[in-house]
């Protein structure tokens, strides 16, 4: 009986608290051209190179970033690094980067969260899909300005930037 009671706990648990899909465009790491303090992904710097299953994005005004290349298939957590509000003003697990991070998430000087540990949750906040001026990677390939479901759709800077973040 107590071996049913456990497997109905983990059952239970596992439906209403499930690791996330992690999307094609799921965004790690962030840098300008002319930072000294850039945001790794999972230890790498993305004006230079980005790890396995991440591809480079960069922009022409010096903005560089790492992005998952394809959606996984089972339920998955993103790395170290990954991006999490404060573009566009975006909270970060219901919380403000420019005030603070929830736990398991620091946060950085241009007032973005980003995870320290792979192992935590990504929290709503976190950003999938940044396209700028028309160049870069939708969220899971969707059609620009739509997100798949756990997403929304943000546009910001005068609607020149556009991308996804968890609910």
């Amino acid at each position: 009986m107590k071996y049913l009671v456990i497997q109905l706990l983990f059952v239970i648990i596992n439906a209403y608290h499930p690791i996330a899909i992690l999307y094609r465009g799921t965004v790690c790491g962030w840098a300008e051209t002319t930072t000294d303090q850039p945001i790794l992904c999972n230890g790498l710097d993305p004006r230079h190179s980005c790890p396995i299953n991440y591809t480079q994005q960069s922009f022409q005004e010096g903005v560089a970033y790492c992005y998952k290349t394809n959606s996984t298939s089972e339920p998955q957590n993103g790395l170290i690094g990954t991006i999490c509000g404060g573009l566009a003003r975006n909270p970060c697990g219901g919380i403000s980067p420019a005030v603070a991070c929830p736990p398991g998430y620091i946060q950085d000087f241009r007032h973005v969260c980003y995870k320290n540990s792979s192992k935590i949750e990504d929290l709503s906040g976190t950003f999938c899909g940044i396209v700028n001026d028309g160049t870069g990677v939708t969220c899971d390939g969707v059609q620009l300005g739509k997100c798949p479901k756990g997403y929304v759709a943000i546009n910001y800077d005068e609607q020149k930037w556009h991308a996804c973040t968890k609910e």
